[in-house]
């Protein structure tokens, strides 16, 4: 398992931000909703592909996903 800094940790915060649930982000992206789920508690590391569709999804950068800082949104 990766060390806990390396997770992407604003999973959860952006996805509260967008006003999504676990079950519509799983309808949009094709990830199942108990992936997203540990991916959220950066119990398991996601793979860059399934960071790449939140990313999209969500609107941001690869980049945004690793900080805990929130800044403005990629466009």
């Amino acid at each position: 398992m990766a060390p806990q800094h390396l997770f992407p940790r604003q999973l959860r915060p952006l996805r509260l931000e967008r006003g999504f649930t676990l079950r519509q982000v799983s309808l949009q992206t094709g990830i199942p909703v108990q992936s997203l789920s540990v991916y959220e508690r950066c119990q398991v590391e996601p793979p860059i592909s399934r960071l790449v569709q939140l990313a999209s999804l969500y609107h941001v950068t690869l980049d945004r996903l690793f900080h805990h800082k929130t800044g403005p949104r990629a466009s």
